[in-house]
């Protein structure tokens, strides 16, 4: 990071001259004589930061040091709380200049933090314990991932005073750290956007992680080593951080923040108390979390497996599918394109609008497997992740179902397994739905041929026979008694024909069902094929015991009204739900009640308001009322009383 040829660390703790404890690039002999020649320089300085160029300098310890080949030193004490603690010192044998300077000051605060001792008596190791097993009962208690800060905020008041605390999570698919929402306060979109490198040496977090060495600054604002977005976003002023180990294996990095006084070797020693159990439970809930997540997505693709193989209509289940699914792959949205249907979109939280939008251009234009992953540029940017999988049948797409993630987490790869097996049920759905309406279709075409052959061997023959003997009494009209007897035969001929046809007739037509209920379940249904509109029915049983009263003119006016009804709120009260109620009054009257949830009466085309003062008169001929009322948020409900 400093393009520095050699590096020395040098410890005064416990020690009453520096004593070397490290070096890269420089041999054990001369790691001696430069770390003595450094420190009487830092002396000079009265232990200042030390940037020097030794071509110029003619004291002695700069002539042991060009002796060594070393052309310019940059030093830095390690201090905490006051207390010198040594100094880290970069050499280069080449002439230029460091690079990244103010870097060797951010590893000097890590150097501090490691080499800082902790001081104990027995008072405070008791004291100490107790804290961690009530920390630990708390800790045990956690129900959720996104618990874990808010618990660490309430018990590290007590070690800190009022105090943030933040943790990042690795992602070992990306190779970065990720905030813990709640951290530091943020929201779910912010700590989205905080997703960090683990090789960024400017992020105090990814150093932690990378080195195991943890990093107390009582300057954050000031801190080169502390990214400037997240201090902004965060307000951060004073931190602490030390990393967190599973076994031995990182796993994330814990924060301590804004205490209101500076941070000292003794909160660097509490904050090591109490990582081991802060990252055994974020190890713990983070398995969990990944394990439910994986159980909702296949409890999903089940539920839609069933649903298909039931024979149940994609209409009627693929909404719910999409949602569930969204919420399994932590989604913001699903959306599936049939390329002969319209985009079906299912969100499982707010909206987003403008991101819904590309998702649905992007799942019309992309045939082929595709993912993008737009990373936060900065702090509060969340980014957004898109993944798209084709539906293919017999190896033609025939569609394309797509998630989205408002923010910059990319599908990992079981997220992205799941999305295909979706799509692999949903070639199979569309293809058996495809299969029935073929199998409806020809069943049709079959009952169309049989009805013409029918019409062309019976009636159509008939008719003819009967042209003929109608020509041939116009023929022979002089003739009165064969006339007479070719319109009988004529007569005859076009009765058979008559006959005929009303038995074909008789036939097709459904069967009128038996009673006022069943009546009106096959109207309703009636309506729901035609115009595709989900009606909810409900017969009570009063209603259901008296129906057999009511004079046959009565029934079919409520039949009229029905159906009247439900085609007028498909046509005009726009996407709505309707429901159909019959009610009575014991040995009174019968109540139908039609009511949507619509735009209303008042929005509705004029067309609509003849139809009901049709429907009025008949009611009224009936001996019954008619009204109409709207809802206060909207839509519209029509009642009809009518006597036993």
């Amino acid at each position: 990071m400093l393009g520095a040829d050699a590096v020395l660390v040098a410890s005064t703790v416990d020690a009453p001259a520096p004593q070397t404890i490290s070096t890269v690039g420089i041999s054990a002999r001369d790691a001696t004589v430069i770390q003595r020649a450094v420190a009487a320089l830092l002396v000079q300085t009265d232990h200042a930061p030390l940037r020097l160029t030794l071509s110029d300098r003619v004291d002695a310890d700069s002539r042991e040091l060009r002796k060594r080949g070393v052309k310019a030193v940059l030093a830095e004490p390690i201090a905490l709380e006051g207390r010198n603690l040594g100094f880290i010192c970069a050499m280069r044998r080449r002439d230029g200049d460091f690079a990244n300077e103010p870097l060797l000051g951010v590893f000097a605060r890590h150097a501090a933090a490691a080499l800082a001792p902790a001081e104990h008596d027995e008072a405070a190791l008791a004291e100490r314990l107790e804290f961690l097993l009530t920390l630990d009962d708390s800790l045990a208690q956690i129900t959720g991932l996104e618990e874990v800060t808010d618990t660490l905020d309430r018990w590290l008041a007590q070690l800190f005073g009022a105090a943030l605390t933040g943790i990042m999570i690795y992602d070992e698919d990306r190779a970065v750290l990720q905030m813990l929402p709640g951290s530091f306060g943020a929201t779910r979109d912010q700590a989205a956007s905080y997703l960090v490198s683990t090789d960024n040496s400017f992020s105090n977090a990814a150093r932690v992680f990378t080195t195991g060495q943890a990093y107390v600054s009582n300057d954050a604002r000031g801190d080169p080593g502390i990214l400037e977005d997240y201090k902004k976003l965060f307000g951060i002023e004073r931190i602490l951080s030390v990393a967190l180990h599973v076994a031995g294996k990182p796993v994330g990095v814990l924060h301590v923040a804004n205490k209101p006084t500076d941070f000292t070797a003794e909160d660097l020693d509490r904050a090591h108390m109490i990582a081991p159990r802060v990252a055994t439970v974020v190890e713990l809930w983070k398995g969990m979390w990944l394990l439910r997540r994986q159980q909702s997505q296949e409890e999903s693709l089940a539920r839609a497996a069933v649903n298909i193989a039931s024979g149940q209509a994609l209409q009627e289940f693929l909404p719910d599918t999409l949602r569930e699914l969204a919420h399994a792959l932590d989604a913001n949205a699903t959306c599936l394109v049939f390329l002969d249907a319209q985009p079906l979109v299912a969100r499982c939280d707010e909206r987003h609008p403008r991101l819904e939008a590309r998702l649905v251009d992007e799942t019309r234009e992309h045939p082929d497997a595709h993912g993008s992953v737009t990373t936060p540029e900065r702090a509060g940017d969340p980014g957004v992740a898109l993944r798209f999988e084709p539906i293919v049948f017999r190896e033609r797409r025939v569609g394309t179902v797509a998630a989205m993630r408002a923010r910059g987490d990319p599908f990992t790869a079981s997220e992205r397994e799941a999305l295909v097996r979706l799509a692999n049920l949903l070639a199979l759905a569309w293809a058996s739905e495809r299969y029935q309406q073929q199998r409806a279709q020809l069943a049709r075409l079959a009952e169309r041929q049989r009805i013409a052959d029918d019409l062309h061997d019976d009636v159509a023959q008939l008719l003819f026979a009967a042209k003929m003997r109608l020509e041939t009494i116009e023929s022979q009209s002089d003739d009165r008694a064969t006339t007479l007897a070719d319109a009988e035969q004529s007569r005859k001929l076009i009765s058979r024909a008559e006959d005929a046809l009303r038995s074909i007739i008789h036939e097709i037509a459904p069967k009128p069902a038996a009673d006022l209920p069943s009546q009106l379940a096959a109207a309703v249904a009636d309506v729901e094929d035609e115009f595709g509109l989900a009606v909810h029915m409900e017969i009570s049983p009063a209603a259901d015991a008296t129906a057999s009263d009511l004079r046959v003119s009565t029934a079919d006016a409520l039949l009229r009204v029905t159906r009247e009804s439900l085609v007028n709120a498909a046509k005009h009260a726009g996407p709505c739900r309707v429901a159909v109620t019959l009610d009575a009054e014991s040995a009174k009257s019968v109540m139908l009640t039609v009511v949507d949830d619509g735009i209303g009466l008042s929005d509705r085309r004029s067309d609509g308001r003849h139809g009901l003062a049709a429907l009025r008169r008949l009611v009224r001929n009936v001996g019954g009322t008619l009204s109409v009322t709207q809802g206060v948020a909207g839509g519209t409900s029509i009642r009809v009383d009518v006597p036993l």
